[in-house]
Protein backbone atom coordinates (compact mmCIF):
# COMPACT_ATOMS: atom_id res chain seq x y z
CA UNK A 1 0.00 0.00 0.00
CA UNK A 2 1.21 3.46 -0.83
CA UNK A 3 1.02 6.21 1.79
CA UNK A 4 -1.81 7.86 -0.17
CA UNK A 5 -3.81 4.61 -0.19
CA UNK A 6 -3.27 4.15 3.53
CA UNK A 7 -4.39 7.68 4.31
CA UNK A 8 -7.43 7.39 2.06
CA UNK A 9 -8.72 4.44 4.07
CA UNK A 10 -8.36 5.83 7.59
CA UNK A 11 -10.55 8.37 9.31
CA UNK A 12 -9.55 12.02 9.74
CA UNK A 13 -9.22 11.45 13.50
CA UNK A 14 -6.88 8.50 12.91
CA UNK A 15 -4.86 10.65 10.48
CA UNK A 16 -4.53 13.34 13.13
CA UNK A 17 -3.44 10.75 15.69
CA UNK A 18 -0.92 9.30 13.23
CA UNK A 19 0.53 12.74 12.59
CA UNK A 20 0.84 13.31 16.34
CA UNK A 21 2.67 9.98 16.71
CA UNK A 22 4.94 10.90 13.81
CA UNK A 23 5.81 14.18 15.49
CA UNK A 24 6.48 12.36 18.77
CA UNK A 25 8.96 10.16 16.93
CA UNK A 26 10.62 13.23 15.44
CA UNK A 27 10.79 14.98 18.83
CA UNK A 28 11.94 11.90 20.76
CA UNK A 29 15.03 12.61 22.86
CA UNK A 30 17.84 10.61 21.30
CA UNK A 31 20.57 12.46 23.17
CA UNK A 32 23.16 10.26 24.73
CA UNK A 33 22.66 7.56 22.09
CA UNK A 34 25.26 6.68 19.54
CA UNK A 35 24.12 7.47 15.99
CA UNK A 36 23.61 3.79 15.13
CA UNK A 37 21.37 3.26 18.17
CA UNK A 38 19.48 6.45 17.34
CA UNK A 39 18.81 5.20 13.80
CA UNK A 40 17.72 1.75 14.99
CA UNK A 41 15.34 3.12 17.63
CA UNK A 42 13.88 5.69 15.24
CA UNK A 43 13.41 3.08 12.52
CA UNK A 44 11.68 0.82 15.05
CA UNK A 45 9.26 3.60 15.96
CA UNK A 46 8.52 4.35 12.30
CA UNK A 47 8.03 0.66 11.54
CA UNK A 48 5.57 0.32 14.42
CA UNK A 49 3.63 3.36 13.21
CA UNK A 50 3.60 2.02 9.65
CA UNK A 51 2.33 -1.38 10.78
CA UNK A 52 -0.41 0.26 12.85
CA UNK A 53 -1.56 2.46 9.96
CA UNK A 54 -1.57 -0.41 7.46
CA UNK A 55 -3.60 -2.54 9.88
CA UNK A 56 -6.14 0.28 10.31
CA UNK A 57 -6.40 0.76 6.54
CA UNK A 58 -6.86 -2.95 5.91
CA UNK A 59 -9.52 -3.18 8.62
CA UNK A 60 -11.32 -0.23 7.03
CA UNK A 61 -11.16 -1.86 3.59
CA UNK A 62 -12.55 -5.11 5.01
CA UNK A 63 -15.37 -3.27 6.79
CA UNK A 64 -16.25 -1.42 3.58
CA UNK A 65 -16.37 -4.72 1.67
CA UNK A 66 -18.63 -6.27 4.31
CA UNK A 67 -20.99 -3.29 4.18
CA UNK A 68 -21.09 -3.37 0.38
CA UNK A 69 -21.82 -7.10 0.39
CA UNK A 70 -24.52 -6.65 3.02
CA UNK A 71 -26.14 -3.81 1.07
CA UNK A 72 -26.09 -5.89 -2.14
CA UNK A 73 -27.68 -8.86 -0.35
CA UNK A 74 -30.35 -6.67 1.23
CA UNK A 75 -31.17 -5.07 -2.14
CA UNK A 76 -31.47 -8.50 -3.77
CA UNK A 77 -33.75 -9.63 -0.95
CA UNK A 78 -36.35 -6.89 -1.59
CA UNK A 79 -39.43 -8.00 -3.50
CA UNK A 80 -39.62 -6.48 -6.99
CA UNK A 81 -42.74 -4.46 -6.19
CA UNK A 82 -40.72 -2.52 -3.57
CA UNK A 83 -38.07 -1.60 -6.14
CA UNK A 84 -40.54 0.06 -8.51
CA UNK A 85 -41.28 3.67 -7.59
CA UNK A 86 -44.13 4.23 -10.07
CA UNK A 87 -42.20 6.33 -12.55
CA UNK A 88 -41.10 3.51 -14.81
CA UNK A 89 -37.63 3.62 -13.26
CA UNK A 90 -36.49 1.18 -10.64
CA UNK A 91 -35.68 2.76 -7.29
Amino acid sequence: MTPAEILSHISPQDRTNALAKFLQIECFDYSGMPREDHDIVQLGHYTDLHDELVAMARASIETDRERATEARVMRQAKPNHLLFNGTGVTA
